[in-house]
């Protein structure tokens, strides 16, 4: 299985400076919209952007809450909204549709970390 880490290629979204932290699937899960005090969070590419601006997509009950709290880097990438399509693997994806959605989410959302591998 093909795993994207996060790395320096120009499709790679600026780097917030401060208030980085890094979360894993798991850690993840808990920002998926069910409470509405936190923010909504995703991971695509390795990055973890704050969607919260998006919330009448990706809230709750929302057409795109499937993504929220989730790794969605295959789904997103293949146009899919299969759980079984929500992790990182890439095996058999276009590179450039991969690349494409790290730069909208990182043109359109805060990177505010990374995902790790292990909790």
């Amino acid at each position: 299985m093909t795993s994207l880490l996060p790395s320096s290629t120009s499709a790679s979204p600026e780097p917030v400076l401060s208030g980085e932290f890094d979360l894993c699937e798991a850690d993840l899960r808990e920002f998926d919209g069910r409470d509405e005090e936190k923010p909504l969070l995703l991971s695509v590419g390795g990055f973890v952007f704050d969607i919260s601006e998006g919330r009448k997509f990706y809230g709750k009950g929302m057409p795109y809450n499937i993504f929220a709290g989730r790794v969605a880097t295959r789904a997103l990438s293949i146009g899919s909204l299969d759980e079984e399509d929500l992790n990182d693997n890439i095996e058999g994806v276009n590179e450039k549709a991969v690349a494409g959605q790290i730069k909208f989410y990182g043109e359109k959302y805060k990177r505010v970390g990374l995902l790790k591998k292990e909790c």
